[in-house]
């Protein structure tokens, strides 16, 4: 195998799928021939950063999942059980990437999770939303004072919000509550106004059945969009939900009394008998 480590045809190899270690395929190895699991591999890793300069240049043998002794990144370890025997690729990582390249490579994850969201695949959208965080969430521009840097930091901003909120739409689809409600809280951070994170927040809140909290969340919504007809729609159902929850408690509470009420009489009449 040869790595040179630093779109022809891209493949993401890092162990989360987020997107930080992606191989560019040169010379195509043989199909289905990747090294398993504690087995010998023979390696040559060059490593460069952006101006070409070598770091990191070796011929190594050793056991696969061993890297770490001879000085080999854990990612790039990892990255070769991916890679064929006799393939020459580009591995690079997101760290490497351009300020352009980042943005282009986070809407493209963005438009698969949009596409798996849409076909019902929740767990490969999550993957490509969460893979949008990971590049950009502590991204800055090379050149944050200039306008074009200025630019750059904007439209990070919204991709990162953007995926943040579609985790949440992810979260709230496979039933993950708390999930949700933390990543609504990640955008209300940068935004307290932000009426799609404060609905979905709510959301969560209603399916934790807090309705009370979920009606005061929908309320801030309102004060934001008076005419939001979701979120008044979602305090009636709210109001309604805490009615029958309320009547239930009086329910169980009186059937406690009265059973109370019916053993202080019995013990009453045993205590005239005796």
């Amino acid at each position: 195998m040869m790595l040179n480590l630093c779109n022809e045809q891209k493949e993401d190899l890092s162990p989360d799928r987020d997107g930080t270690i992606i191989k560019s395929i040169i010379v195509s190895g043989e199909k289905f021939n990747c090294p398993s699991d504690h087995s010998p591999v023979k390696v040559h890793a060059v490593g460069s950063d952006l101006n070409g300069h070598i770091f990191y240049d070796r011929e190594l043998e050793y056991i696969m999942g061993e890297g770490f002794e001879h000085q080999l990144p854990e990612g790039v370890d990892k990255a070769l059980r991916r890679i064929n025997k006799g393939e020459k690729c580009k591995v690079k990582a997101s760290w490497e990437l351009l300020d352009e390249e980042k943005l282009t490579e986070a809407l493209k994850f963005k438009e698969r999770g949009t596409k798996f969201f849409g076909e019902g695949k929740y767990q490969l959208a999550l993957s490509k939303y969460n893979a949008i965080v990971s590049l950009l969430e502590f991204a800055r521009p090379s050149k944050p004072d200039e306008e074009e840097g200025k630019q750059l930091t904007e439209k990070y901003g919204q991709t990162l919000i953007a995926a943040w909120l579609n985790i949440v739409l992810v979260n709230l689809k496979m039933g993950e509550k708390a999930e949700a409600i933390r990543n609504c809280d990640k955008v209300l951070e940068k935004n307290p106004k932000n009426v799609k994170a404060l609905y979905r927040k709510a959301q969560a809140q209603q399916m934790f059945k807090d309705f009370e909290e979920a009606i005061e969340t929908y309320k801030i919504v309102l004060e934001l969009e008076p005419e939001n007809k979701a979120a008044i729609q979602q305090i009636q159902e709210c109001r309604h939900q805490l009615n029958i929850l309320n009547e239930r408690e009086r329910k169980k509470f009186k059937g406690l009394f009265d059973r109370l009420a019916n053993e202080n009489q019995e013990e009453g009449n045993k205590m005239e008998k005796i």
